[in-house]
């Protein structure tokens, strides 16, 4: 198993750092480049037990810890057509503190957060990030809120960078 502290998209795209193996001084030294926009597969009835399972793809943001590879050796399993439908594979897989959104502008669509208000740990494959997400502060009295702004632009085909 192998642990990396960063995605780097190709074609002049981001890079996104997972906050958690970041080194202390590059943190001092850069933008806070770990906040993402991602989306992944939920269960509509997680909370009623007796339900049947129906997954429904759900966007969501939060902070790029660490991402993690390892391989997988599942067994190759083969249909009634004779593809391959699972065999040994290599995984890529980011674990991401999800935001509890708390509101959104009304003008822009902005999605706002406030800051500490997260949710449990979440493990998604790493083809699920949709984008690096910019945080700007709102400067409204009270508990500090943050905006999320999307970055498209910075997204390219995704490649791995491993630890410096």
């Amino acid at each position: 198993m192998s642990h990396w502290d960063k995605i780097s998209f190709l074609d002049d795209g981001d890079k996104i750092r997972g906050a958690e193996l970041v080194a202390h001084s590059e943190k001092n030294m850069t933008r806070d480049a770990s906040y993402i926009k991602y989306s992944h597969q939920v269960d509509k009835n997680a909370r009623r037990r007796r339900m049947p399972v129906v997954l429904e793809r759900r966007v969501a943001y939060g902070q790029l810890l660490r991402t993690i590879e390892f391989f997988a050796d599942l067994p190759t399993i083969v249909n009634d057509n004779g593809q391959v439908t699972q065999k040994p594979t290599t995984l890529l897989l980011a674990v991401v503190r999800p935001v509890k959104l708390q509101a959104q502008s009304k003008i822009l669509g902005t999605p706002y957060y406030r800051e500490g208000d997260v949710s449990p740990i979440e493990v998604i494959d790493v083809d699920d990030i949709s984008c690096l997400v910019s945080r700007i502060p709102d400067h409204q009295p009270g508990p500090r809120k943050w905006a999320l702004w999307e970055r498209h632009d910075a997204m390219g085909v995704s490649a791995s960078a491993g630890l410096d």
